[in-house]
């Protein structure tokens, strides 16, 4: 087990939000990433990041609009009202919306927002020693081979999810990537290739509930049958294992038929993902059944160890047909689908 000091994190600060960043005012519409959002219910567009601001008008389920600007909990996006000849900025909260796009390459604070003053949640303490990356679309570009001029930054989004991820902050005029090993105790796990999460994204109807179950029973089973893998491997290799801890079964994925009729895009991935469970657990029982026959039969039969083995196989063969499939659901584009528009 891996443990890594925990570095300084700054109280939270009372910023000027259209300030601090300057990118607001000095982003145009063409240089802003493209960004598509898209409502998961009715939602309330309001004139500024926050529960407090005045609501411009309630956007159905299934409104898709151009995002501009963001900050941990809201999205600021580009709306025109009804018979209006110019769109309007307004921001929704993020947690009632999917998206496409790099959504954590939106400039902070957003486009020539109403004066806003909000916390800064956390400061990061950069020191020398530390790997820092460009921010690429989607994700962490080349390494830096010269140390950046900032060392309090504010940490601004986050990719990834479990206990390692990366936190994005803003220096000089870009954004970087530093892994959060720097800044957290973690015990080190192998990536399970089941996360994919930009910025914090939650989830209300079919699509979310789907992938967000994809994720979560794909992550447990990867664990589980590299637990009950170690057990095998140990045991073709002559080792001693012991029956004191045998991995429980991975329950089946908790989705309805109704949902899967609703998104016939999520059947491949979540059949796959049932096989595999299903041979997870069979080399689970196959332990557990040499467990209980301990008293009469202390040693494995070579047969059983490779029948274990297959099961194993085959297991890891669906899982990675499963994992392929995350990422594009997960950033299924609702507006080049047709299935609304902006």
């Amino acid at each position: 087990m891996l443990k890594y000091p925990l570095l300084r994190w700054i109280a939270p600060m009372l910023i000027l939000g259209a300030l601090l960043i300057g990118l607001g005012g000095a982003l145009a519409q063409d240089d802003i990433p493209e960004v598509w959002v898209t409502t998961q219910r009715n939602a309330n567009l309001r004139t500024g990041p926050g529960t407090g601001w005045d609501i411009i008008t309630t956007l159905p389920f299934g409104t898709t609009l151009r995002a501009t600007g963001r900050v941990f909990d809201w999205v600021q996006v580009l709306y025109t009202p009804p018979a209006a000849a110019e769109p309007i900025r307004g921001w929704l909260w993020r947690n009632l919306l999917i998206w496409t796009g790099d959504i954590n390459s939106l400039p902070l604070d957003g486009v020539d927002p109403e004066p806003f003053i909000r916390v800064q949640s956390y400061t990061l303490t950069l020191t020398p020693d530390m790997a820092i990356y460009r921010n690429e679309n989607f994700g962490i570009g080349a390494r830096l081979s010269e140390p950046l001029p900032c060392t309090e930054v504010e940490f601004t989004g986050r990719l990834g999810q479990g206990e390692i991820y990366w936190l994005q902050f803003w220096c000089s005029g870009a954004y970087y990537w530093v892994s959060s090993v720097y800044f957290f105790n973690f015990e080190l796990s192998e990536s399970t290739g089941f996360s994919y999460f930009f910025g914090g994204n939650n989830f209300s109807y079919t699509q979310g509930d789907l992938v967000r179950a994809l994720q979560n029973s794909g992550t447990l089973t990867v664990r589980r049958l590299n637990t009950i893998n170690d057990i095998w491997t140990n045991l073709a290799n002559g080792m001693v294992v012991s029956c004191a801890f045998i991995p429980a079964a991975v329950p089946q994925p908790e989705v309805s038929d109704t949902d899967l009729a609703a998104a016939p895009e999520f059947a491949a991935p979540f059949a796959a993902l049932r096989i595999a469970i299903d041979e997870t657990n069979a080399a689970i029982d196959l332990f557990g059944n040499a467990c209980i026959a301990l008293a009469a039969q202390p040693v494995i039969d070579p047969a059983t160890i490779s029948a274990a083995q297959a099961h194993i196989a085959t297991a890891q063969s669906y899982l990675y047909v499963a994992r392929q499939f995350v990422v594009p659901l997960a950033n299924r584009d609702p507006y080049a689908s047709g299935v609304n528009s902006p």
